[in-house]
């Protein structure tokens, strides 16, 4: 069953004889295991070990040292801008939001084995009973793979999200002068290299998910509504398929969004020191050397989150949806994509 759609691809139509002795016509997919199952899951699986290896070989700390980081500096600040109860209350957003696509992506397997019941072309179940395990070992085992692929995705939107955090806060800081020029410096150094651990190790497992889902939301998207059979569908199986294309869109676009948030944040830090020289409300006994400088490496810095070692802004993010848009509606208009109406 190809997790995508519930409409098989290249469907076939088979005389099966059930485990009850019941003659039944079924659409049975033939599509190549190579393109419908082993290429993801390969792509799931070596992401997963290259995680593992991150997090468990390498023992990798940059997490621990990050959520310190942010918490310590939490604690110090004079602004409400970042506060340790407004931290918490982030992380526990995102738990939400992770067992939240759980709990979708889990219901989605539920309506699929209700809108189409599965048939097992090479594992013959000998009785009625012997079908619902495997039904049921279908839907634990396809929830699980959820589980490893939100994990990964949401460490990866997490660490992005502290980091936006603490740059943030970091800037915060300097206006308000409650940090020496030095002491920030030495800041935003720890900040960068957070950042190219981010970019040059984790994104690596990211970015394979991301593969994906993004391939799973795309033929999600290709066969609901260029099938041509969007109004003959029952209701059902038209919400499993919006369904299913609405959760691989949405893991897809989060770290996306996240990578764009925290190059912002970057970039709020390539103009903090030009901010200081043209406003330098707290810092007249600083001499005119020290701003200049810290202007030169403020704007000398080269900090972007990057997926698929490309680099992540907003207005990158937005050229894409503007595009995107534009070829829905050519196609919609062209008649290439149906509505059913």
């Amino acid at each position: 069953m190809d997790r995508s759609r519930s409409e098989p691809i290249h469907p076939q139509l088979f005389t099966v004889e059930t485990a009850d002795g019941i003659v039944d016509d079924r659409l049975v997919c033939k599509g190549t295991v190579l393109g419908l199952y082993a290429i993801p899951d390969l792509l799931h699986l070596a992401s997963y070990c290259y995680t593992y290896y991150l997090l468990r070989v390498c023992e990798s700390e940059q997490l621990q040292i990050l959520m310190e980081r942010v918490f310590l500096q939490a604690f110090y600040s004079r602004s409400n801008f970042i506060t340790q109860p407004k931290l918490v209350s982030t992380l526990r957003i995102f738990l939400g939001l992770s067992l939240g696509w759980i709990a979708l992506s889990t219901a989605i397997q539920v309506l699929h084995v209700a809108a189409e019941y599965p048939f097992f072309t090479w594992m013959q179940p000998s009785s009625s009973d012997a079908e619902v395990v495997l039904i049921v070992l279908l839907v634990l085992t396809t929830t699980w793979n959820d589980v490893i692929h939100v994990t990964i995705i949401m460490s990866y939107s997490i660490q992005c999200q502290l980091l936006n955090s603490f740059i943030r806060g970091l800037c915060e800081r300097v206006r308000e002068k409650s940090i020496c020029l030095q002491e920030a410096v030495k800041e935003i150094n720890e900040s960068s290299k957070i950042l190219k651990h981010l970019n040059d190790e984790f994104t690596i497992a990211v970015s394979l998910m991301m593969l994906h889902s993004g391939v799973m939301a795309t033929s999600g998207f290709i066969c609901t509504f260029t099938s041509g059979s969007f109004a003959t569908r029952d209701t059902l199986t038209l919400a499993t398929d919006l369904l299913s294309l609405v959760t691989w869109g949405l893991i897809f676009a989060f770290p996306l969004v996240q990578a764009a948030r925290l190059s912002a944040a970057c970039h709020c830090i390539q103009k903090l020191g030009l901010f200081l020289l043209t406003r330098p409300f707290g810092y007249q006994e600083i001499s005119q050397m020290q701003l200049d400088s810290f202007l030169l490496y403020t704007s000398s810095l080269d900090m972007q989150a990057k997926l698929f070692r490309v680099p992540v802004k907003p207005a990158f993010l937005f050229s894409v949806l503007a595009l995107s848009a534009f070829v829905f509606l050519l196609f919609a208009r062209m008649e290439l994509i149906s509505f059913g109406f």
